[in-house]
């Protein structure tokens, strides 16, 4: 039996909806295969910037921390400066290594006052490098009495503490750094 072409082959409907078909299958396939792919790509994207902002803090921290309670600044004696040069500054907080000077204390904390007629907060942080993130410094006795408060409360999603046992007045206190974002 010999079939020829026509349009009302019945054969030749069927093979031609199964091939549409098949496309939109395909097509469906392929839309819900990109769609997970850019969602899963998105969330492992997201974790990777938190992860890298969260060592980020970490290390500015540690910078920062170590910094105050084991050096005296530069210059040296910044403390004793009028109005000093923020820009070039880099803050101390120690006479010698994790003892903690009282004059450096009272003038940082000058420094740091939110009015900005006596200090200034963002100042502070532009000097430490830390413009993007928010900082608190306290020190704190061995009874937990804060002694001295700078900053902000911390109030980000991953927030840095980091701790320094030091010598303040002769007695061992608590030197607590803390970053966020």
């Amino acid at each position: 039996m010999v079939y020829l072409k026509s349009s009302h082959n019945p054969l030749a409907k069927k093979r031609g909806q199964a091939a549409i078909t098949d496309l939109f299958i395909a097509v469906a396939i392929f839309i819900v295969l990109i769609t997970i792919t850019t969602l899963i790509w998105n969330l492992y994207n997201s974790r990777l910037q938190s992860r890298l902002d969260y060592d980020t803090m970490v290390l500015k921290g540690y910078h920062i921390v170590d910094a105050l309670v084991k050096s005296r600044g530069y210059p040296e004696d910044w403390e004793t400066l009028q109005n000093p040069e923020l820009s070039t500054t880099m803050f101390g907080l120690a006479d010698y290594d994790h003892v903690i000077s009282g004059t450096k204390i009272d003038r940082f904390a000058q420094l740091s006052n939110p009015n900005p007629a006596l200090g200034s907060y963002t100042a502070l942080k532009n000097t430490m490098k830390i413009s993007l993130y928010e900082y608190r410094i306290l020190l704190k006795a061995p009874d937990n009495k804060v002694v001295f408060d700078s900053g902000k409360i911390p109030a980000g999603k991953f927030t840095v503490n980091l701790a320094r046992f030091v010598f303040y007045n002769g007695q061992p206190h608590i030197l607590e750094f803390a970053v966020w974002k």
